[in-house]
């Protein structure tokens, strides 16, 4: 039987394949994240509830390693005072592959939702209607639309939009298992509501997201980190929307989350995010604030 002579080339091709894969392997790696805006802030004066800021959420992102890569953990908006619509959340970012916007101002009397992440509630008025805000494609959910008689919206939270005036509450959170504990984030804010108007306040759409307010109390705050929105503040009824007297401000949007989910530790970060370590080969960073983080 002849044998063949397997030429050097050959064993020289493979050579430079595997190490060309292994430099490949090694200067990669995939993670999933959890990327969250701020959220918006409520409109006063039977104002509608602020947005949700965008969530994007996938696993299966592949980053470059050996790079640091930097974390922005957009502000929730806060509110001017007794009169006019709420602000937009801030933006956060992992880097320069994930960008979430922050959530939409919620409509101060008479004034329509803005745009965001998810979109602010439209707020309530004497005649006609107002829009919700419209939500950023892939990140969250349209905000609701005022009506006539005084009726305020919600906003639109991650996991749908927010209710129309005579219902007015928050479009629902969405909820997440990268921490390993399933956690609801990111709804939308309640519309306030006027003195006239019942007992019953517009409840916002879980995840921390505030309540609408019912006469001249204020929304109720998002919380910290979710990217939740503010609720609407209230109005005695009576007040025209423009008298000066009786208004609540609106409640100030959730500030935002990136959570990072490796299958190795990472080699730095900086600004003190939370360390979790769920299982075997399953490392957890949580930003609640700015930094960075190296592989």
């Amino acid at each position: 039987m002849a044998i063949k002579k397997l030429s050097t080339s050959s064993f020289s091709s493979g050579t430079k394949i595997s190490k060309l894969w292994d430099q490949i392997t090694n200067s990669t790696i995939t993670v999933e994240y959890l990327v969250i805006g701020g959220g918006g802030s409520g409109g006063a004066q039977i104002g509608g509830g602020g947005g949700a800021g965008g969530y994007r959420t996938a696993a299966g992102l592949v980053i470059s390693k050996n790079i640091s890569h930097v974390i922005t953990v957009g502000a929730g908006a806060t509110h001017p005072g007794d009169r006019g619509g709420g602000y937009k959340g801030s933006s956060s970012s992992f880097g320069n592959y994930i960008t979430s916007e922050g959530g939409g101002a919620g409509g101060g009397f008479g004034g329509n939702g803005g745009n965001g992440g998810s979109g602010g509630g439209g707020a309530g008025q004497d005649g006609g209607t107002t829009s919700g805000g419209i939500a950023t494609l892939g990140q969250g959910n349209n905000g609701g639309a005022g009506q006539s008689n005084r009726l305020s919206a919600g906003g639109g939270g991650a996991g749908g939009v927010g209710q129309n005036g005579g219902n007015g509450s928050g479009g629902s959170s969405s909820t997440s298992t990268i921490t390993g504990t399933s956690i609801a984030r990111a709804g939308g804010g309640g519309g306030g509501t006027d003195s006239s108007q019942g007992s019953q306040s517009s409840a916002g759409g879980g995840g921390g997201a505030g309540a609408g307010a019912r006469g001249s109390s204020r929304g109720g705050d998002a919380t910290l980190n979710t990217g939740s929105g503010g609720g609407g503040g209230g109005n005695i009824s009576g007040n025209s929307g423009d008298d000066g007297v009786g208004y609540g401000r609106g409640g100030f949007g959730g500030s935002g989350v990136v959570i990072i989910q490796s299958p190795q530790l990472a080699v730095q970060t900086t600004g003190s995010p939370t360390y979790i370590n769920p299982s075997a080969n399953v490392h957890v960073y949580v930003f609640n604030s700015d930094g960075s983080i190296k592989f």
